[in-house]
This record gives C-alpha cells, structure tokens and sequence, in this order.
C-alpha cells in the first residue's frame, strides 16, 4: 500500500503526479525528444531571410508554422543551430536536449507543394504514409551531416513519425545514429483488432529495420476516448503489446489530454505496471483491486469489469474500424448496458454503511458510467 501519497486538487481537475510516481511512472532514458519543434516563425531572420523553409501551401502562400522538410535550406539551418548550440551562440534553430537532435514537425500533416517535397511525395501512402518519404529523407541527410561534422559528440537523431508520415517507407536505412519514437495513431486500446494491431506491429518492425535499433513509443490513451463515453478496459491488450515487443522497444509516453482514471484506472494501473514487467500478472491485480477496493460490492464490481474488458477486448468490429455503431451495437449493445446498470446500483446498495466504498464507487461512476448510459 501507499503510505502518505496525497492526491492534489487544481483547477483543471486532479493531479495525479503523485500517485502515478508511486506507480513508477518516469523516464531514465537520455534520448529524449522535444515534441513539435523548432518553430522558426518565432525567428524574424528566418521568415524574412529564408522563406523557402517554410511549407509552400497549394495556392503559393507560405505557412510559417511548419518547416518545409524538403528544402535543402532547411538543412543547413538545422546543422548551423547545432553548430551555434556548441559555441553557445545563439540563435539555437535546432531542437536539442543533451546529446539528442529531435526531428519533430508541426502537430498538422504535412501537405508542402513545394519541388522538391513534391519529388518525394507519396498519393499511395496512405492516410499515415503519403508524407513518410519527405520526413525520412531529412533524417537521413541530418543524421549523415551529424554523424559527418561531429563525430565524436555521440549525437543520436530523435525522429517522431506521426500524422501522415507514420508508416516506415521502403527504400531507406538510417546511419546508426537515428532513434525512432513512433506515434501509435489508432491508440493502444484499438490494438484488440488483430487487423490494427498487425498493421502497427509492421510498422514497428520496419522503423527498426530501417534504424537499426529499438524504438520509443508514443502511445495515446486519449484515443479513442476521446469519440466515445464508453467505460470500456483494456488491461490485457496493453500486457499483449509489451509481451510481443519487450526486446523491441525502449518504453512509452502515454498521451493523455484529461484525467483518464475514473473512466479507465484498472487499464492505466496495469499498463503502467507491463512497462516494467510484461509478465505481470494482469488477472491476479484485478482480483485483487476489486477485492481491497470494494468491500461487500466486491462481486458486484469484479463482474461490472469483466463486463467492460469482455466487451471491449473480445468483440470484434467489422473492418476492426471504430465506429459508434460498433461500440454500441457489438461491444456493449442495450442488453449489456441494462447488466451494467443493474451491476452499479448493486454495488451501491452493498456498499451503504461504508463511506470509503461508496466514495470510491462515486468517483468511478458519476460522471463516468452516467455519460456513458446517456451516449
């Protein structure tokens, strides 16, 4: 148990630090990315000097929030903020912390009409693909001018694939020194469609080919929360990804953008523990958890769960594409969600007496079970 670990209320909701150290949430790991930069519109110099790196949108006009990846001037400012960051000089156009150089565009997709974007754009890629030649190249030709200029600074090349340039594209291999974070788009709790999780796993494979090492992972547990109130778990499939890839990746980010505990906490408590240990028996730690948790609603609520893994992880959607039709026509169709109703106001009713129980049962099913039976 946690001795003393006090859970802080702010403004935007609850602030979970505290317990999710506990939990063993952190990073020890050196090569860390900075997400989402440079952002050179801030640079009067740049946008005034050298606007060709800056994406060229189809009409001619120049978007001064995203680089143009292409350009070879982009390059060379690139490795002159590297060159600046070591005499200390700056400005520092390029991203860089400790001995890591993030490649990060804009959080939009790319969409550059300029020549030599163009050479290497792909219509065939694909929803994650059409733009993963552009991005590649230039980590390939910074990582080689990185590798060429400072060898002996250990530099490694963070690159994030993400949006439109996602999907590892054929034809390239890095030079040793580039580090791949992958942004896993459908969200780790689509991965239960064996179609999703097939098509992330080849991506995976295919990034370390290409790097010749391990990979990061950026995973989202806001997706597909976030098109959904469904109250679904998804313990199981977290432990399933890290048991397939425990010698092929480093570790996750988990994205979130709310307080995902109430709707989501056997899932997020589990998935922080698989990160250590993929082994970690999931089964045994949601016994428990309803056990030490509940009281006399114990039963009540161990079903309610199986109710919202089961349905989650065991139904299967035609395509494996997410829809509101699916969630709650095959996932948790209105037979399921009377089963899940009749279960909580069981638990509340055992529960009366015990303040702890109901409390907690409170905070796991207002607003969380109540948004859900509105959906």
């Amino acid at each position: 148990e946690a001795p003393n670990v006090i859970v802080a209320i702010v403004d935007s909701g609850i602030n979970l630090t505290q317990i999710q150290t506990f939990l063993r949430s952190g990073s020890s790991w050196p090569i860390r990315l900075r997400v989402h930069q440079p952002n050179w519109s801030r640079e009067t110099m740049v946008v005034s000097n050298s606007p060709e790196v800056f994406q060229l949108k189809q009409d001619g006009v120049r978007q001064y929030d995203v680089l143009c990846y292409g350009n070879p001037k982009t390059l060379e400012l690139y490795l002159q903020g590297i060159q600046n960051h070591l005499d200390r000089k700056p400005p520092y156009y390029t991203p860089i912390s400790g001995k890591a150089i993030t490649v990060s565009p804009a959080d939009v997709e790319l969409a550059c009409y300029c020549k030599d974007c163009r050479k290497l754009w792909d219509d065939k890629g694909g929803q994650w693909g059409m733009a993963s030649r552009v991005m590649t190249d230039f980590t390939s030709r910074l990582a080689r001018q990185v590798a060429k200029r400072w060898p002996t600074n250990g530099f490694t090349i963070i690159f994030l694939p993400y949006l439109n340039y996602t999907m590892a594209p054929d034809g390239y291999k890095f030079p040793g020194n580039v580090e791949v974070q992958i942004c896993g788009m459908p969200g780790m709790a689509n991965y239960k469609e064996p179609a999703v999780m097939a098509e992330e796993q080849r991506n995976v494979d295919k990034w370390i080919a290409i790097s010749g090492r391990k990979i990061q992972n950026w995973h989202y547990n806001v997706w597909p929360a976030h098109k959904t109130k469904a109250a679904y778990q998804y313990p199981h499939v977290a432990k399933n990804y890290y048991l397939q890839n425990r010698d092929k990746t480093i570790g996750t980010f988990i994205n979130g953008d709310f307080n995902h505990w109430p709707r989501q906490h056997i899932s997020m408590y589990c998935w922080l523990k698989v990160l250590w240990n993929p082994e970690y028996d999931v089964d045994a730690a949601i016994g428990e958890f309803g056990r030490r948790m509940f009281g006399k609603a114990a039963p009540s609520m161990r079903e309610l769960l199986e109710i919202q893994m089961n349905g989650w992880e065991k139904s299967r959607w035609p395509e494996g594409m997410f829809s509101p039709k699916a969630i709650h026509t095959i996932s948790y169709p209105p037979q399921t969600i009377d089963r899940i109703k009749g279960l909580i106001a069981k638990a509340f009713k055992e529960a009366e007496g015990d303040e702890l129980v109901t409390a907690r049962l409170n905070y796991y099913a207002h607003p969380t079970l109540d948004d859900f039976f509105v959906e």
